[in-house]
């Protein structure tokens, strides 16, 4: 049973310190790619989303590797979406 609970811990930590690697590298380049209206975001917003960066870093790194498909996404900074739009 300790081998069990051993080994899962030690599965937990790996996981764990490959999402803090790759927090660091989403922060410096990824999630500019990822969202663009945070692409200025100050160091307190990024200190926030770090331990969800951490723990969800399969799914953002499928999308961040993912093919951007257009650039153009409804309500980006440049082009703000009208509430009739929305509609």
């Amino acid at each position: 049973m300790t081998a069990a609970v051993e080994f899962l811990l030690a599965m937990a930590g790996a996981y764990l310190a490959v999402g803090a690697l790759f927090a660091s590298a989403f922060h410096l380049r990824g999630l500019r790619r990822v969202d663009a209206a945070a692409a200025g975001a100050g160091v307190g917003f990024r200190m926030l989303i770090t331990p969800g960066v951490i723990a969800l870093w399969p799914l953002l790194a499928l999308r961040w590797w993912r093919p951007v498909v257009t650039e153009e996404f409804l309500g980006n900074a440049e082009l703000p979406v009208s509430p009739r739009a929305l509609r």
